[in-house]
């Protein structure tokens, strides 16, 4: 048993040939061998059996039907029974590679991290998880298994245990991403519009409000766009504007609201403003929320509005110029020859009577030169000729007159024109008598009557109304009498002096210096009256105050000289004292009067503080904290809701910071945020 023999004749035992492998020979005397070993064996040379005890199918290896060696199990099988002719197939979860030798136990190869492993898998690493995924277990065994790449994370290449780096700058990562840029819609791409992606983000962070983006791929905040000035972004997100800036406000670079800033005093705000514009030269406005420039105010008449941005005018016209409304300059037009136009004119100003102006630029007008009588009825503006007229026969008229021409004294008369004093009247000629008042020539010849040869005149201060009288009468008060006097009523006592009963001339008693009489007929000195508050009266015999008290000085009545040294004085800092001041003026608010004799206020208030009335300083109260106070400033302005200001001394509206972020200013004049924002908003 054991061997076949295929020939014939032959004669020896060795003749016989040893069974084929993968055959059994059961018997002697076989031309071949009987069949093929069974399978789950395998059979060596010689075998005498199909199913050889010691050749049983080993463990790790699988036996078909005629096989002479075991075949090992290939990678993707393993078997741990022997005497089997299939291998089975490596279940999942694990993997069966027999590069070095068959599997007989699965259950060492456990399927590694990174990798899954389904049935019948070959090697350890055979089926990576793929891009986008990672895998930190062991033994999974199916695509599925592998979990999607984390928020904020990038898993680009296969077999990943954890994701091995953040996303992009620029781009979001919600799920999945294969790539740090990645195009994958919604789970991850670039990062939108409106919004931006700093390394490692899963959600699109929204521009916040005050910014916009109309680019994709930002990759931080700082470059989300500042608003565009002049417009408003009151969104997150926003990939434009929201809109323009409302008239009357303005919007400085990433403003949330359409009213962000009120348009300051001094200046207009059409739609989209982000500078505010100044209110042209010739104009102002002391008024916030100005929407066109033709809300800007005229400057008054009398003052001027130089330069942009007013918020008063500037400063009174200067004097001997006048400026009607919109002047932009202190010397806006020369006042004309025949008027006069005293600092802050309107417009040219008659002088009053008995006094006149006969050159440009007059910023007063002089008392009437004697031997004349100015009145403004009879001044044609420009033509200075026309300022003064030659007194009229029958009158003098000394310095100052106007319509009140003196008349020649009864018994004098005046045939020339120019007199200035009544001594220039002519008395009455030899054998000529003059009745009555205002002659130009002796009323007629004189006649004999009576014991004497010739009448005798009545004395100065006397008066005779009737023939053939022997004693004249007592000139009465309020009236004077020249001598030869026959009717004392038209010799009113004239204004500046006052009569007593026997005045000899209308001079006998003069009004004291600081003191006026502007009536006719006064009978004594109470008739003279004190100077008035803001002028003077200089030396005797005034009918009116000489002039107005000097720029920077004030008279407060009574003065009778100037600048006055009594009754007055000179304007102290912190007032202002214009022409003709009868006290000293608090210095305006929003201005500051920094010295003495000031005709008017030395300047507007420094920026970063405010002068109240009064003030004597440009510096005078430090701008408080929740405020701003540009120049001229006579009270803070408070920052507006959404804003706040921590400091002082701030000048500007920019200078008042918008709200921080997450949290809400909703007051005026804050100097600090309000709270923070609920979660959520």
């Amino acid at each position: 048993m054991g061997y076949y023999l295929d020939t014939e004749g032959n004669s020896q035992p060795s003749n016989c040939k040893i069974c084929t492998e993968g055959k059994y020979c059961p018997q002697e005397g076989l031309a071949v061998p009987a069949d093929d070993c069974q399978q789950g064996f395998y059979c060596p040379e010689g075998q005498v059996t199909a199913t050889p005890g010691n050749f049983t199918c080993p463990e790790g290896h699988f036996c078909i039907t005629g096989r002479g060696t075991p075949e090992p199990c290939p990678s993707g099988t393993y078997q741990n029974t022997p005497g089997e002719w299939t291998c089975k197939e490596c279940p999942a979860g694990f993997y069966c590679n027999a590069t070095y030798g068959p599997v007989v136990l699965y259950g060492t190869y456990i399927c590694p991290m990174g990798f899954y492993c389904p049935n019948g898998t070959e090697y350890a690493e055979a089926y990576p998880c793929p891009t986008g995924t990672f895998n930190n277990l062991t033994g999974i065994d199916h695509e599925d298994d592998c979990t999607p790449c984390t928020g904020g994370m990038a898993c680009d290449s296969q077999g990943l245990v954890t994701p091995p780096g953040p996303c992009s700058a620029g781009y979001f990562c919600r799920v999945g991403a294969t790539t740090t840029t990645p195009s994958q819609g919604a789970d991850a791409d670039i990062c939108p519009a409106g919004y931006y992606c700093l390394e490692g983000t899963d959600k699109p962070i929204a521009c916040p409000e005050g910014t916009f983006s109309p680019d994709d791929g930002l990759m931080m905040v700082e470059e989300c766009l500042n608003c565009t000035a002049g417009y408003f972004c009151n969104k997150t997100a926003l990939t434009a504007v929201s809109g323009p800036c409302i008239p009357g406000y303005y919007c400085v670079e990433g403003s949330t609201r359409p009213d962000n800033a009120i348009c300051p005093e001094g200046h207009y705000c059409g739609w989209a403003t982000f500078d505010p514009s100044p209110c042209p030269n010739g104009t102002f406005s002391n008024d916030t929320g100005l929407e066109t420039v033709d809300q800007c105010l005229p400057c008054n008449p009398g003052y001027y509005c130089e330069g942009l941005g007013n918020v008063v005018p500037t400063a009174e016209c200067d004097p001997g110029y006048y400026c009607p409304s919109s002047a932009n300059v202190a010397k806006f037009i020369i006042c004309p020859a025949g008027k006069h136009c005293p600092q802050g004119s309107a417009a040219p100003q008659d002088c009053l009577p008995g006094t006149y102006s006969n050159y440009e630029g007059a910023a007063e007008c002089t008392p009437c030169p004697e031997g004349y009588y100015c009145i403004p009825e009879l001044v044609v503006e420009g033509d200075a000729s026309t300022s003064y007229t030659p007194c009229p026969q029958g009158f003098f008229c000394p310095n100052g007159t106007g319509l009140d021409w003196q008349s020649c004294p009864a018994g004098t008369y005046g045939a020339a024109t120019k007199l200035t004093k009544a001594e220039d009247c002519t008395p009455c000629d030899g054998g000529k008598f003059c009745q009555g008042v205002n002659l130009t020539e002796p009323s007629g010849s004189c006649w004999l009557a009576g014991d004497t040869a010739y009448p005798l005149g009545c004395n100065p201060g006397y008066y005779n109304d009737l023939p053939k009288q022997a004693s004249c009468k007592d000139c009465p008060e309020g009236y004077y009498c020249y001598s030869n006097t026959t009717d004392y009523q038209p010799n009113e006592c004239p204004p500046g002096f006052y009569c007593m009963q026997n005045t000899p001339d209308p001079f006998a008693y003069a009004c004291p210096p600081g003191t006026f009489n502007s009536y006719s007929t006064q009978k004594n000195d109470s008739a003279c009256v004190p100077c008035t508050p803001g002028y003077y009266c200089e030396g005797f015999n005034n009918s009116a105050p000489t002039g107005p008290c000097d720029e920077g000085y004030y008279c407060s009545g009574g003065a009778y000289d100037n600048p006055p040294s009594a009754n007055g004085g000179e304007c102290q800092a912190s007032n202002f004292c214009p022409e003709a001041s009868p006290a000293e003026v608090p210095c305006t608010a929003g201005y500051y009067c920094g010295s003495n004799g000031l005709a008017n206020v030395t300047g507007p208030c420094d920026p970063g503080f405010y002068c109240p009335e009064g003030s004597d300083d440009a510096d005078e109260e430090d701008c408080p904290v929740g405020h701003y106070c540009p120049l001229g400033s006579d009270l803070p302005t408070p920052c507006s809701n959404g804003t706040y200001n921590p400091t002082t001394k701030k000048d500007a509206f920019d200078d008042c910071l918008p709200c921080d972020g997450g949290s809400y200013c909703n007051e005026v004049g804050a100097d600090a945020i309000t709270g923070q924002c609920s979660e959520g908003n």
